[in-house]
């Protein structure tokens, strides 16, 4: 196969370490780690087209998970999820608090139906699993190693979460969480060592 790059419409703030999700056909993105404005773009590939949403108001967010259920996005802050309605624009005033030991630092989300479960941060070996319709926490069986900014997917009834670090170094381990018997094992590590970065499945492969 012949793969080729286009340019598209560049991001409309100079930015790095962005805190990013793909729902419901757009691209969202949340401010930064450089001088970050606490500000909500999204991005359209069918008009080729980035739009300036609604600001946050409060301490600057980075490193951290953006991900979206239904018709609302979910950022993970120090000590409080903050919740983002879509069809009106704006944040609710109310967010959900964050369970004792969550750490937002790194943490990597993945969505299943109506849950979102948070995948490590900080270096930490925690999951927990948020329930957006009662807008309660659970914390479930801890990795078997400690990472942040790691790539996790959800496939097949499990959760399959890539390298990340650990104490700043990088790690190629593998783990899989089976959701319905709440357990953790180790598969084949990858040949690299990477952190940041995302993985995604087709339902056949990651």
């Amino acid at each position: 196969q012949t793969f080729t790059w286009t340019q598209i419409a560049d991001y409309p703030y100079k930015a790095w370490g962005m805190n990013s999700c793909g729902h419901n056909g757009l691209l969202y993105s949340f401010s930064n780690c450089g001088g970050g404005n606490n500000t909500l773009y999204s991005y359209d590939a069918a008009t080729n087209k980035w739009d300036t949403l609604a600001k946050l108001s409060g301490a600057i967010i980075c490193n951290t998970s953006l991900i979206g259920v239904g018709n609302k996005l979910y950022l993970a802050t120090a000590g409080s999820i903050k919740i983002y309605d879509i069809p009106t624009d704006t944040w609710e005033a109310a967010g959900i608090n964050t369970p004792a030991g969550f750490n937002k630092d790194g943490a990597t989300t993945v969505a299943v139906g109506t849950d979102i479960y948070y995948i490590g941060g900080g270096s930490t070996k925690n999951l927990h699993k948020l329930n957006t319709t009662t807008k309660t926490f659970a914390q479930l069986a801890n990795m078997n190693t400690g990472r942040e900014n790691t790539q996790a997917v959800h496939l097949n009834n499990k959760l399959y979460v890539f390298g990340g670090r650990r104490s700043g170094s990088a790690l190629n381990t593998i783990e899989v969480y089976d959701i319905a018997n709440d357990t953790w094992s180790n598969i084949t590590s990858t040949i690299d060592k990477r952190y940041f970065g995302f993985a995604v499945t087709d339902g056949f492969y990651i």
